[in-house]
């Protein structure tokens, strides 16, 4: 067999493979493993009014309770962060946040959780399509909103870009448009994410944020964001 026939035979496979893919659809489902724990970096800036704020914050995620439900409890530790360069002290308290086995945000447990907590985590979750599903497919999902805990109704859509490498790990690369429906100044968020294809966990987001209500500022901000994992999953 020449180097041609294997050139092509190859090409065959390749070809193959992907439709096979592409038959079987992705999966983009959140599989959680209790203990697992992965480090992220959030680098961004915040735009209020006329002032501009970089941030740099270093956070470790850990999965610290996966129930029979489905549901899974994600617990956050800060342990850096840097305003405009300047190191700020973090408490190291964490904060736990329980998802359900769609993604959807069920309950946030910590001191001083408001409804802003909900809404910003609502920014940038990832959910379930409820089946597998192709390149190119799209799907939304409409979520109201709880008045006893501030959160609001709000909408995401989603598109599969295709699947690529990410910092070394295979992923599948989403288009994420959020935004609320309700509420007298609607935050919203328009980006790119990359999620696992082995467990359907965050890799990296890049994404814009509009009106979002960021704790501890005195007005909803605009912002950029880029969160990405520096530390595998062990």
């Amino acid at each position: 067999m020449n180097l041609s026939t294997l050139r092509s035979l190859a090409l065959v496979v390749a070809a193959t493979v992907a439709a096979s893919i592409q038959a079987q659809g992705i999966n983009i489902h959140r599989v959680p493993k209790e203990g697992d724990s992965i480090t992220f970096d959030m680098k961004g800036s915040i735009e209020l009014g006329s002032q501009s704020l970089s941030f740099d914050m270093t956070s470790l995620e850990r999965v610290a309770k996966v129930e029979a439900s489905g549901n899974f409890t994600i617990e956050q530790t800060e342990q850096g962060l840097k305003i405009n360069d300047q190191q700020i002290p973090v408490t190291g308290k964490p904060q736990s946040t329980v998802y359900k086995p769609t993604g959807e945000v069920a309950t946030i447990l910590g001191s001083d959780i408001g409804g802003e907590a909900y809404r910003m985590n609502n920014l940038t979750v990832i959910l379930d399509p409820g089946k597998p599903v192709a390149i190119g497919d799209t799907w939304s999902r409409t979520i109201k909103g709880d008045p006893q805990i501030g959160s609001i109704d709000f909408k995401a859509d989603y598109k599969v870009l295709g699947e690529e490498q990410m910092d070394g790990i295979d992923a599948i690369k989403l288009k994420c448009n959020i935004k609320e429906t309700a509420g007298q100044r609607p935050e919203s968020s328009d980006g790119i994410a990359w999620i696992s294809k082995a467990d359907g966990s965050l890799v990296r987001l890049e994404t814009k944020w509009t009106a979002a209500p960021i704790p501890g500022l005195p007005e909803p901000a605009n912002a950029t964001i880029v969160i990405s994992r520096v530390k595998a999953a062990r």
